[in-house]
């Protein structure tokens, strides 16, 4: 069984070649799990497109790859919160399963048999939590859509301890873009990413989640694969930029005309401070969306400048946990995601280190 999530088909028109590439990515996903296993059981778990009522041609997408995969693959969907549930009870997904035997929309929580195991499937809903939290079956294994508190502090609903998670040996969700492996818990991660933040994340590579169906110990057959190649490379000058039709990104304050090039600001600016007297606690009002640099540049105006900075690529997924607290002797992020150059699979989940309940000052 291959799972994945968060493909956002549709996303950033704006930029039709990061529109496309998110197709491309999908396509050359899919043909790996089939090139792996002609038979498999995909399942998405919510947000494969972007909006709830796809354009013609995103659908038609999806009919392509389905039908590219064969008749001997077996697909199952849940709506995310972009491609959820409507008012009259359907979602996206419908669309697609409609008279396909092979094509399953789950519109509901719903238990499910695949292979010798049992799993429960909750979409993403109003009350979504409750149901995981009334559920009294037999399933070991939960299958959703959303993001805990250690997932993603900032989009986290719900924490990992919560004692409803007690009766399920082995959660996968979708939501969280960033690849997330911690005891029982799993993201499937994005299939590609329009978010430069991510773009440049060393935790943000394109995945999928592989776990076998047909063996007792199910827990004990989690992989995650990992699409290095579909990562956007980043560049330090323009003239790096030499393939058309590949995204780059490049870490300057400076504006482009070239369209492959997505720039991560260097500095941030205050919209609105025309005094030049005004304390930061003051103008940061004027800011029309205030930033993870703005804020840390407010809390923490005391704190050594290196530190400052570390912590400010961790709060925009440039660094992971360890970077930031020292913990391991890592190269740069430039460095690690250009030396990622091949697809890998990793086998055992990484242990996380949860910081949430320290002030993050005194771990610098």
């Amino acid at each position: 069984m291959y799972l994945f999530a968060d493909a956002h088909l549709g996303v950033n028109k704006r930029n039709k070649l990061l529109y496309s590439k998110s197709f491309e990515a999908l396509e050359h996903i899919v043909s790996f799990i089939t090139e792996q296993q002609k038979n498999a059981v995909i399942v998405n778990l919510g947000d494969l497109w972007d909006n709830v009522t796809p354009k013609p041609a995103e659908y038609s997408f999806m009919q392509y790859l389905i039908d590219k995969a064969g008749l001997d693959v077996s697909w199952y969907g849940i709506p995310g919160n972009h491609d959820m549930i409507t008012a009259d009870d359907a979602c996206a997904w419908n669309v697609l399963s409609y008279k396909e035997k092979r094509i399953k929309s789950i519109n509901e929580p719903t238990e499910i048999v695949i292979g010798k195991h049992m799993f429960y499937f909750v979409p993403y809903f109003v009350g979504m939590l409750d149901a995981i939290n009334e559920y009294k079956g037999d399933a070991k294994i939960l299958l959703s859509h959303f993001s805990t508190n250690q997932m993603n502090y900032f989009a986290g609903i719900v924490d990992e301890s919560d004692a409803m998670f007690n009766k399920f040996d082995l959660i996968i969700t979708g939501d969280t873009h960033t690849n997330y492996d911690s005891g029982k818990w799993h993201t499937c991660g994005s299939t590609y990413f329009s978010k430069v933040d991510e773009m440049v994340s060393p935790n943000s590579i394109p995945s999928v989640v592989f776990v076998d169906e047909n063996t007792e110990n199910i827990a004990s057959t989690f992989k995650r694969h990992v699409f290095s190649t579909l990562k956007p490379k980043i560049i330090s000058d323009e003239i790096e930029a030499v393939e058309d039709t590949s995204i780059y990104v490049m870490f300057n304050d400076g504006i482009s005309n070239k369209q492959n090039i997505i720039y991560k600001r260097l500095t941030e600016s205050i919209e609105g401070d025309n005094t030049g007297n005004e304390s930061m606690e003051e103008s940061i009002t004027h800011i029309g969306s205030v930033t993870f640099d703005s804020l840390i540049n407010t809390s923490y105006s005391d704190m050594d400048d290196s530190k400052r900075n570390r912590l400010k690529r961790f709060c925009n997924r440039q660094i992971d946990i360890d970077e930031l607290l020292n913990f391991s002797n890592t190269v740069s992020t430039v460095s690690k995601i250009e030396e990622s150059v091949t697809d890998e699979v990793i086998e055992k989940p990484v242990n996380v280190v949860n910081a949430n309940v320290v002030d993050i000052s005194d771990l610098l």
